[in-house]
């Protein structure tokens, strides 16, 4: 074979770096070009298991619960109605902090935590987007507040804290058109935009409002996002890579796959795909569901005293990752 020349050693090179690439993706996983097949839906999850119980005194009628941006140990939980009072829980369900909001609110029924205007920061969105307490009550016009998540101590759970929240703003939202009630409000980590998604039979009611644009007191008409053949979605959440979006309601929920730069909206155009819950009995209202930010599965929690905490452990398969980060090294 004759001596290589300069071209021909740079092409042998670059052959190189191609099938150290290549070598590297059977590995990993990654791909050198966008493939649909990365969007496909994984959807397999396991039963329900049960985490641990949860004895508030004041938690009666837990309506909702979201995962903390800030520490997956910790996740957030309010009570149906007019309380003022978000509960911080470790995830077995014993109790760390509870903070007052100190505001004053009609119907609260949902929370999201995600982005807001400052980056690096993650907040809380509490919403009081009920029909005001009443069955069948609806409104034109609701209250979001947004406050930036508190810090919360796992080991506070020997010695909960009483504390007021700070930095909660509020801001005043109408629909379009028509009055509704609604139990689930989302945060797209992607966009920073809020969801509100009506609670009706036969139907959910998808609509989007971005805040970080907003001051504090502001008032704002959402915009019509989509309608879901979904009735009475009492929860519901977006995954912190924005890829996984759920709605539940008492004995049934359903996951739509998002893919790579996708709207909210063109997701929810494809059908979604049904995921487990406990359901009555053994949850007499099961009402909260919550994806876990690091991707693992996702919570969920009954209305009543002393309910219990269900994870639902993910089964999808995860492409192998780096546990050492790869040295140059020279031969």
């Amino acid at each position: 074979m004759p001596p290589c020349n300069h071209s021909c050693l740079a092409r042998r090179s670059t052959i190189g770096r191609m099938v150290a690439v290549l070598y590297l993706t059977s590995l990993t996983g990654w791909s050198l070009f966008p493939s649909q097949a990365a969007c496909d839906p994984c959807t397999a999850f396991g039963s329900g298991i049960s985490w641990g119980t949860v004895t508030i005194n004041q938690l009666r009628e837990a309506s909702a619960i979201c995962a903390s941006g800030r520490d997956h140990q910790i996740l957030w939980i309010h009570n149906d109605g007019d309380g003022q009072n978000l509960f911080a829980l470790s995830t077995n369900g014993a109790h760390l902090a509870t903070f007052d909001l100190n505001q004053i609110a009609s119907d609260v029924e949902a929370m999201a935590s995600g982005p807001g205007p400052e980056p690096g920061i993650n907040y809380l969105y509490v919403g009081d987007v009920g029909g005001s307490g009443n069955p069948g009550d609806t409104r034109a016009s609701f209250v979001i507040l947004r406050l930036p998540e508190p810090f919360v101590d796992p080991a506070w759970a020997t010695n909960p804290r009483s504390l007021t929240a700070d930095g909660v703003e509020r801001f005043t939202l109408s629909y379009p058109a028509g009055q509704f009630d609604a139990e689930t409000l989302m945060v797209d980590p992607l966009t920073g935009d809020v969801f509100v998604v009506t609670k009706q039979p036969g139907s959910a009611r998808w609509y989007r409002v971005n805040l970080n644009g907003l001051t504090n007191g502001a008032a704002s008409t959402m915009e019509f996002v989509s309608a879901v053949a979904f009735g009475v979605a009492s929860d519901g959440g977006i995954s912190a890579d924005g890829s996984q979006i759920v709605l539940r309601r008492e004995d049934f929920a359903m996951l739509w796959k998002r893919c790579e730069a996708e709207s909210i909206a063109s997701a929810l155009a494809r059908s979604g795909f049904s995921i487990p819950v406990i359901g009555p009995p053994t949850e007499p209202n099961g009402e909260g569901i919550a994806l876990r930010a690091d991707g693992s599965g996702y919570l969920t929690i009954s209305e009543g005293n002393d309910p219990k905490l269900y994870f639902f452990p993910s089964q999808c398969p995860t492409p192998p990752s780096f546990t050492l980060l790869p040295l140059d090294q020279s031969a």
